[in-house]
């Protein structure tokens, strides 16, 4: 599972618009930038990865749960 993890999610009231846009429109971005990863093979955590689209670099990865909790990267 990946994702932008910069996206910010709507309210839960939020319109039908704004739901729409945040499932469904995304940027396709070349270059670096920070995806949502889950280990489903192993720990099962969430990861915050940054990686080079272009390349497929991946150049780090943090604990989605700490970057949460204000932690380092």
């Amino acid at each position: 599972m990946t994702g932008d993890a910069t996206r910010l999610r709507p309210a839960s009231d939020a319109s039908d618009e704004a739901w729409h846009a945040y499932v469904y429109l995304r940027a396709n971005p070349k270059g670096v930038h920070l995806e949502h990863w889950q280990h489903v093979g192993g720990c099962r955590r969430f990861l915050v990865v940054e990686r080079n689209t272009a390349t497929h670099d991946v150049l780090s990865v943090a604990d989605a749960a700490e970057l949460a909790r204000g932690g380092a990267a």
